[in-house]
């Protein structure tokens, strides 16, 4: 049986590789993180699914969407507020001045909900254009000054959502998380922007390669039928 000063030092020579800035603070939360997690554990209202990175993006999605209707209720008693124009605002402020197509890709949106917002914000005199001297084709997209008050509304009331669901967490949790998830974030933005058009198999194939993806799928098979054999014992 492996010593448990021989299995900690295990443990961080795995976590540093994948984790090369990593603190031992952080290696310290993630441990123990790890060690009080329960493998029997329903993390939601209903079954946790039966694969760990399902399970992930559920509980992922589930927190983005109870933020977004966070965000709703703190916007309601404002209606000339859509919660989209302040993720258009916010970029196009970032950006200083950007074409159209750059501000809608950043949202990962279909071109035409990103132009109709566009239109709107710049119905509303939160945004103003011009032709691109590089590109006539194209339109220069900037922030007005009516559009900055109207960020600094969004950000005081969005920072609510924000307060209510995270500052509750130590800062040592907050700074692991991000460090986990920030690489995640930057990786597919760059595929979104690249593979936008193609197909999601197309994809995986890529990332993965047919043997690699075609074993993935085989054991997801295979965690799905033992996940169904013991919610029909239960």
């Amino acid at each position: 049986m492996m010593s448990p000063i021989v299995q900690l030092v295990t443990e961080w020579d795995a976590y540093a590789a994948s984790h090369g800035d990593a603190s031992v603070e952080e290696f310290c939360r993630y441990y123990l993180a790890k060690e009080q997690a329960s493998d029997d554990e329903e993390l939601f209202e209903g079954a946790t699914p039966p694969d760990i990175d399902s399970t992930l993006a559920k509980l992922i999605g589930r927190l983005a969407a109870m933020f977004g209707v966070y965000s709703k209720i703190a916007l309601k008693d404002t209606p000339a507020l859509d919660l989209d124009w302040f993720y258009y605002l916010n970029t196009a402020f970032h950006l200083g001045e950007a074409q159209k197509k750059d501000i809608i890709g950043s949202q990962f949106a279909e071109y035409s909900t990103g132009m109709d917002i566009l239109k709107r914000l710049l119905k509303a005199g939160h945004i103003t254009e011009r032709e691109d001297p590089n590109d006539r084709r194209a339109k220069l997209v900037s922030v007005t000054s009516k559009g900055k008050q109207q960020l600094e509304e969004f950000y005081r009331l969005l920072y609510k959502p924000t307060l209510l669901m995270y500052y509750p967490l130590p800062d040592d949790v907050k700074r692991l998380l991000i460090q986990l998830l920030a690489p995640i974030d930057k990786k597919h933005s760059q595929i979104l922007l690249k593979n936008r058009s193609q197909q999601i198999d197309e994809v995986l194939q890529q990332e993965f390669g047919k043997q690699r993806l075609k074993q993935i799928f085989d054991e997801m098979k295979r965690q799905l039928a033992e996940f169904n054999r013991t919610k029909q014992s239960e």
